[in-house]
């Protein structure tokens, strides 16, 4: 199907995989949500943000999977009390999220001009 490089992979792919419950795929898809939940502790350590917006192919195929797990985790790692009040949750801009947030900048910074 995909070979042993899995050049092919894609989110979609994943979400097949979890539907026909892999166990491989569920154990690395939670892996991968327990270590994004750790980053989104650490930023908001180090940070204090407003809001963190979780982008991308497989936020956008797994984030119900997966936001759970990051919530409970970056609540872990967080300083306590921290959190209340920032907003997380999986952007629905998918793999457009970096070109939109440029654009969106770009029109920002020309109307200071």
């Amino acid at each position: 199907m995909l070979g042993p490089e899995l050049k092919d992979l894609r989110s979609g792919d994943l979400r097949k995989a979890l539907k026909k419950d892999d166990a491989l795929v569920r154990r690395v898809v939670r892996d991968a949500a327990v270590a994004t939940g750790i980053v989104v502790g650490n930023m908001v350590n180090l940070l204090n943000p407003q809001v963190i917006a979780l982008g991308g192919g497989v936020m956008e195929a797994l984030s119900k999977e997966m936001m759970p797990v990051i919530l409970e985790t970056a609540e872990k790692h967080s300083l306590p009390g921290t959190i209340k009040g920032i907003r997380i949750f999986a952007s629905k801009l998918a793999d457009h999220a970096g070109i939109v947030g440029a654009a969106v900048l770009a029109r920002r910074l020309s109307r200071r001009r």
